[in-house]
């Protein structure tokens, strides 16, 4: 009964995720896949087996669809362990205790196309739109981190930039007369402001004159809250913050140096992951310096962790909790 009980709660909290991101945007769409499920088929099989040894040792693909679905026993790391759960469960009938299903969003899977670049780029320049130099800096840097140390912290491929807002969009308060207006079609005080950044789609979200402007795609919504929120009749102006816990790259400039902080996370995401592998890398002239990782559920706080938190709490999704 207690195993039967684990899978009801499980289908039903796969069912709840689903429902609550079926209008999300395409990067944020919410899939699923089963923990020993190494080659993405939707079954537990001998196959699976085959997968992570060909990975491991004979430099085969990576677990499908994200690494986290080869991670066999729930302790962050692909390795020896992983298999020998996979062939206790599959030939000896040792019943597997670890979570059976996982979740991730689309953006997960982008790790070595320029999208993941532009929308760090976009982050971290606070342009309306990502600079160039800085999506190809990006770009080369995560391609050397992950090809190069890959498959020694494997977590570095489990992980890809998760923006914290959604792109072009803001959600504002407006007074009585102005709301009216703007829905009107006859506030002219933005004007200039929607010739030099486009005239935004207007949808009213039907609760104390909230609207939300829709601006083109891939557009800071930073820099446009900064610019319209200056405007006469609008009493609040906010992004349109992302929700859920999740793996994520967080990165943040000093000077010439960008320092990445891969966060590998598992367990119960995106309601909040409970285990958590961080690994900070900093790049230099092309010059990549792994500084450590950290598990810390297991492992005592290392020296370099305080300099992490910085590139961390620059991330807007709540300070970093220790012991999390």
């Amino acid at each position: 009964m207690d195993r039967l009980n684990r899978w009801v709660v499980r289908a039903a909290a796969i069912l709840i995720l689903f429902a609550s991101t079926a209008d999300a945007p395409a990067d944020e769409a919410l899939g699923y896949y089963l923990l020993s499920d190494a080659n993405f088929d939707g079954r537990h099989t001998s196959a699976d087996i085959i997968c992570l040894v060909n990975f491991m040792f004979r430099g085969g693909p990576q677990p499908l669809p994200v690494m986290m679905a080869g991670d066999a026993n729930c302790d962050g790391r692909i390795d020896s362990a992983d298999l020998i759960d996979l062939v206790n469960w599959h030939f000896k009938g040792q019943w597997q205790e670890c979570i059976y299903f996982g979740f991730y969003f689309e953006y997960y899977l982008d790790f070595t196309g320029r999208a993941e670049a532009e929308r760090l780029a976009l982050w971290l320049s606070a342009d309306l739109t990502p600079p160039a130099p800085l999506t190809d800096r990006v770009q080369e840097d995560l391609q050397i981190i992950r090809s190069t140390y890959g498959s020694e912290h494997t977590w570095t491929t489990g992980a890809a930039f998760r923006l914290p807002w959604e792109t072009g969009r803001v959600v504002v308060q407006a007074d009585s007369v102005t709301y009216q207006a703007i829905l009107s079609g006859t506030y002219d005080a933005w004007d200039s402001l929607n010739l030099e950044y486009s005239e935004p789609t207007v949808r009213d979200l039907g609760l104390s004159a909230f609207l939300l402007l829709e601006f083109a795609a891939f557009t800071n919504p930073e820099v446009l809250r900064a610019a319209y929120c200056t405007l006469p009749g609008l009493l609040t102006c906010e992004v349109d913050r992302r929700g859920g816990d999740s793996p994520n790259v967080y990165t943040r400039e000093y000077g010439d140096t960008l320092k990445y902080l891969f966060k590998f996370a598992w367990g119960d995401c995106p309601a909040g992951c409970w285990a958590r592998r961080y690994t900070m890398v900093q790049v230099y002239n092309s010059t990549i310096d792994v500084i450590g990782s950290w598990n810390p559920r297991t492992d005592p706080e290392p020296p370099w962790w305080p300099a992490a938190v910085e590139v961390l709490d620059y991330y807007p999704d709540g300070p970093y909790i220790p012991g999390l």
